[in-house]
């Protein structure tokens, strides 16, 4: 398994809506078989509320080739870059052990 932690630095007056659309964002890779049972983590720093991290687990290691070809997914996704900073994405990959 693959888990990716992503951090988001959204845009300040945004943060109700982009979490609204972190709930769907999990809901659409559920329903695509993108990503594990596991529930995700969504978390936002109490220090700087414009930070935000998912964290989350790919069903297997086609799964982000595959979200990068779903139309529902490249949506949400534009929605959530709509909503962060200028390079305010970023993915990391880590193996589970």
């Amino acid at each position: 398994m693959k888990a990716v932690i992503v951090t988001y630095i959204v845009k300040k007056g945004s943060e109700t809506k982009f979490e609204k659309i972190l709930r769907e964002h999990w809901k659409a890779l559920k329903q695509e078989n993108l990503v594990t049972p596991q529930v995700p983590f969504l978390l936002r720093d109490p220090e700087n509320p414009s930070v935000y991290k998912e964290i989350f687990e790919w069903q297997d290691s086609r799964s982000l080739k595959r979200a990068e070809k779903s139309e529902k997914i490249q949506k949400i996704w534009k929605r959530m870059t709509d909503l962060t900073i200028e390079g305010g994405i970023e993915p990391a990959n880590f193996k589970r052990l």
